[in-house]
């Protein structure tokens, strides 16, 4: 006894399964979230972009504006050598591979350079 075609593909009543299953999404982070530790430092747990080391406090506070203005959070880190001081501009921590490419790509494309640093810790 031969079946037809039809009877012998499985059936599914989507309409009844679909409301029986439930999958929890996680929150996205925001791009560049990070926590932050004792005195509003943040704390690192992965990569970490520079953008720019500059001598002038005014510039690398103007860079950081410009960044948060694309959706980038960045800080500043404020380094002495001597009697020079630099304002380092930095994204991060970027744990995730795909979203350290994504603010690579961002970078670039305005025209602004990205260093890695890996396992920085501030």
């Amino acid at each position: 006894m031969a079946r037809s075609a039809a009877a012998s593909q499985p059936q599914y009543d989507f309409y009844q399964m679909l409301p029986n299953l439930r999958v929890t999404v996680p929150a996205p982070s925001a791009p560049g979230a990070r926590s932050v530790g004792p005195g509003g430092r943040p704390q690192f747990g992965g990569y970490v972009l520079q953008v720019g080391a500059y001598s002038s406090e005014a510039h690398a506070r103007k860079v950081v504006a410009y960044l948060d203005s694309l959706g980038t959070l960045a800080h500043i880190d404020t380094v002495h050598e001597g009697e020079k001081t630099l304002y380092r501009v930095r994204i991060g921590p970027v744990i995730e591979r795909w979203e350290l490419n994504r603010f690579r790509h961002q970078l670039k494309l305005v025209g602004l350079p990205a260093v890695l640093i890996p396992g920085a810790t501030h």
